[in-house]
């Protein structure tokens, strides 16, 4: 027995041993590959870094694709008719121009702002500008240039000039007709001339205005003079940029007609150069609707629908996006045309510049989830020099001519 327990000892030492040293041999394998993990970890690291920076740089100029904005003015006006309650307003469109006083920011950007073209008759009549007359003008800035277009026969044969105000004064006084006018549409005047800037009061309408965060040397002058002798009329057209266009007139009757937003084109508005410093697309039509001769032919036939109706000294016109008109002064008039970017339209500014300046592959794959505001900031610095640049020399070139006087534009 004691051979027995003995020998089982010593079997059962045999066997912790074996054990023991396969335990130790595990731990050892074990540690080895801890301190291979470890190794390899920060090498795993850096390619997974390497491969994220690698993916995310892709999104930004592969994956990403920033969806075309279009603007749509039939969800506009639905969105506007659930709201009208809240205002007292009857949810269907006015069968002419609305003429309001006494309104509401909120109001205007809410029912009438990118929607139906809006008169505000208690804004001009305190702005010191109100004031002005043609002796005035004559009087101070005689000698000051002007840029002039100039129109013997059809609205198409119209031709621009520039001439000292005095000149175009005595423009003023010669006899006209539909076919034999003259008119006075510079965009630098009042800004050149500061005490005349001074006197273009406020407009509480127009006073988010993301333009303000433009460089300047595309930055849209904001003061436009309009001295139209009787007969004189625009070109039927959309404003540039699909900003909200604003109009006070100060002396004179306007009419005017406009057009919706029409994605169709019926009035077979055609693209050409605007002349503002950001050089995006301008819609013209060769149509005069005012013309009585074959110019106007078709005008109706291409459009379903036409709102006409006549602005008067005192009044603040707003001309809504994307909308096409043409305005026809019935007597002599002066006025101011004004221009602004806010809430509602800075999506279909913003377009309109991305596309013709070549912004669109520099855009951040977050452009969307930013604020309007931050939007134009950075759209605004991707310009590149050579647009900066062009538009300082078209400024440049535009002094010039004022100064020198010279006759062709």
């Amino acid at each position: 027995m004691r051979i027995i327990r003995s020998r089982s000892s010593k079997a059962c030492a045999v066997n912790k041993s074996q054990r023991k040293s396969k335990s130790e041999m595990s731990l050892l394998s074990g540690s080895s590959w801890g301190l291979v993990v470890l190794a390899v970890l920060p090498l795993v690291a850096m390619v997974m870094v390497s491969l994220c920076n690698y993916l995310g740089t892709l999104s930004l100029f592969v994956a990403y694709q920033r969806p075309k904005y279009v603007f749509n003015w039939g969800q506009s006006i639905e969105m506007r008719s659930h709201i009208a309650a809240q205002y007292h307003q009857d949810p269907f469109l006015p069968s002419t121009v609305a003429r309001r006083s006494d309104m509401s920011v909120a109001e205007f950007r809410d029912m009438w702002d990118t929607k139906w073209p809006l008169i505000v008759t208690d804004v001009v009549p305190f702005w010191s500008a109100f004031q002005w007359s043609k002796d005035f003008l004559y009087k101070f800035y005689s000698k000051s240039n002007i840029t002039v277009t100039q129109t013997k026969g059809t609205l198409s044969q119209s031709s621009g000039q520039v001439m000292s105000l005095g000149e175009f004064y005595k423009l003023t006084y010669e006899k006209t007709t539909p076919t034999h006018w003259s008119y006075a549409t510079d965009e630098h005047f009042i800004t050149n001339h500061p005490p005349l800037l001074k006197d273009v009061g406020p407009n509480k309408y127009a006073d988010e205005d993301y333009f303000q965060l433009f460089p300047e040397e595309v930055k849209p002058r904001n003061a436009m003079l309009l001295w139209g002798t009787k007969h004189s009329r625009s070109k039927l057209h959309v404003d540039p940029y699909n900003w909200t266009g604003t109009i006070a007139l100060l002396k004179g009757v306007k009419k005017w007609k406009m057009w919706p937003p029409d994605p169709s084109n019926t009035l077979k508005l055609n693209q050409r150069r605007s002349g503002f410093p950001l050089d995006c697309p301008l819609l013209v039509s060769n149509v005069d609707s005012f013309s009585t001769g074959s110019s106007s032919a078709g005008v109706e036939e291409m459009s379903h629908f036409t709102l006409e109706f006549e602005q008067k000294a005192g009044e603040l016109l707003f001309i809504p996006t994307g909308w096409a008109h043409q305005a026809y002064n019935l007597e002599e008039s002066l006025a101011i045309s004004s221009q602004f970017m806010n809430r509602n339209n800075y999506k279909s500014v913003l377009e309109e510049v991305i596309q013709c300046t070549g912004v669109e592959s520099r855009l951040p794959h977050t452009y969307l989830t930013l604020t309007p505001e931050e939007q134009v900031k950075v759209v605004m610095s991707l310009l590149p020099e050579s647009v900066l640049d062009s538009a300082k020399r078209s400024n440049e070139e535009v002094r010039e001519r004022l100064m020198c006087g010279e006759n062709s534009l």
